[in-house]
């Protein structure tokens, strides 16, 4: 007589302000006609890490934060920040040549920061630091 039952996860909402953002996701068990649930919410049990999404300044395509290199202006030139804690406003890259030298064609790293920046001697600062790395 009891209906077969199904477990459906659904987020609930973002927890936090500071720091990495959870996920609360509720699990509710329906049963299989679909009617109301009738299981009490588990969320501390189910909660999930999100990863914070950032879009390159080069080709405009989003991709995790740790996976791109933020750029910060000092003294009128764009530094690398590789601990992606250095004070004031920042501009994400991908690792790669290419995305570095559209967002320098495209002056996307100055307008993200706000601020004039010389396009070849950060272009050449962020170079050494993606030749060091990889």
């Amino acid at each position: 007589m009891d209906a077969e039952r199904i477990v459906v996860a659904h987020v609930v909402r973002n927890v936090g302000t500071r720091g990495p953002r959870r996920l609360v996701v509720a699990q509710v068990v329906r049963n299989a006609a679909g009617s109301a649930p009738f299981d009490r919410l588990r969320a501390h049990r189910l909660a999930a890490v999100a990863q914070p999404v950032r879009t390159c300044a080069g080709c405009r395509q989003r991709a995790e934060k740790a996976s791109l290199l933020r750029i910060v202006a000092r003294d009128g030139v764009g530094v690398p920040d590789p601990a992606q804690n250095a004070p004031g406003r920042g501009v994400y890259v991908h690792r790669s040549p290419a995305c570095l030298d559209q967002a320098v064609r495209r002056r996307s790293l100055g307008k993200a920061l706000r601020t004039e920046i010389d396009g070849p001697r950060t272009a050449e600062a962020i170079r050494i630091q993606l030749g060091a790395v990889t």
